[in-house]
């Protein structure tokens, strides 16, 4: 009787084996409670660059936080200087003057400074305060500072103190005190005695001449 080749018989025969157990095995898994249970993963969306929408993916970084000051710290009041030269024409057969921006000025030139006070706080300042310097490479002219309402002060060493024209000195050459005069003056302060109300504006000026 021909069996056929002994390697062909006993793959048949693990077949068969395979065939048997197989069934056996998942009877046994499932008495014992061991057979494996499917486990639904969701699938996990991929962001989409943003296009206009509402409905962006991309979440930008919270922006820092400036630091809030303190209460009472800052100054409601803002100052705008203004620098003008006056300018002489020939009008109508007439000699007029205006001001106009002091964009070009040269030695001897006298400049007209006016300072814009502000408040743009939401409560009145009582008795505002404004201290300006005098430009560099001018120099103050006598007098020349008002204000309506202001009492205004001077110093000769760099805005630590103030006080009236008459009761400055500095130090002369020779080492000396002497009084100061409008040349020696470095900052001009005003003290309004009114109250600045909420959104209002005040103007002080002064003159300089170009040195």
């Amino acid at each position: 009787m021909d069996i056929g080749s002994p390697g062909a018989s006993i793959r048949a025969t693990l077949i068969a084996l395979a065939t048997l157990v197989t069934p056996l095995l998942a009877t046994i898994g499932h008495a014992l409670g061991t057979v494996p249970v499917a486990v639904s993963v969701p699938a996990v969306p991929v962001p989409v660059p943003a296009t206009g929408s509402a409905t962006a993916t991309h979440v930008p970084p919270a922006p820092l936080t400036a630091p809030v000051p303190a209460p009472g710290v800052s100054d409601p009041l803002a100052v705008k200087v203004i620098a003008e030269i006056e300018s002489k024409r020939i009008e109508g057969g007439r000699e007029v003057v205006k001001l106009v921006p002091a964009d070009r000025i040269v030695p001897g030139d006298q400049v007209l400074y006016t300072l814009v006070v502000r408040n743009s706080g939401a409560e009145p300042v009582a008795s505002p305060t404004v201290i300006e310097p005098v430009p560099e490479h001018t120099r103050y002219v006598a007098d020349s500072a008002v204000g309506p309402g202001a009492k205004v002060s001077y110093s000769v060493d760099g805005g630590r103190t103030f006080d009236r024209t008459e009761k400055l000195s500095v130090q002369g050459s020779d080492g000396h005190q002497r009084p100061a005069v409008a040349a020696d003056i470095t900052h001009i302060r005003w003290q309004l005695k009114n109250s600045l109300q909420s959104n209002s504006v005040a103007f002080v000026r002064f003159r300089a001449v170009v040195k």
